[in-house]
């Protein structure tokens, strides 16, 4: 391969993965804290439940979700490249990476907010 054709490749593998990232950066899902009592929105769990996040064709679902305070998140990567699930505001939550088929856990934070 001459360094023309080689170089060619190179900018084809850069240009997908910026692609990639691109994509994956304009895919932020929010977590909305909730500590009110009473009726627990659809979808929603309470500090003693938990649900979960699915990382699927780099996407989030649910993209937006709504949960007590404390409770316990579980987050699994459908994706063949690795993911996180980390709070804007370092140290609150984050999943470290996970890798395809892999589930974490964290739990979600006790202060009310969007996260």
């Amino acid at each position: 391969m001459n360094k023309k054709n080689l170089g060619l490749v190179v900018l084809i593998v850069i240009g997908i993965g910026g692609f990639f990232v691109y994509t994956n950066m304009k895919n932020k899902s929010t977590i909305n804290i909730n500590s009110t009592t009473g009726a627990t929105p659809t979808g929603a769990a309470t500090k003693t439940q938990s649900t979960s996040i699915e990382i699927k064709n780099f996407k989030h679902s649910p993209n937006r979700l709504t949960i007590k305070a404390g409770a316990t998140v579980s987050v699994t990567n459908r994706d063949i490249v690795g993911h996180t699930v980390t709070s804007d505001t370092a140290g609150i939550f984050d999943t470290g990476l996970i890798g395809k088929d892999e589930t974490k856990t964290f739990l979600a934070p006790e202060t009310p907010g969007e996260y």
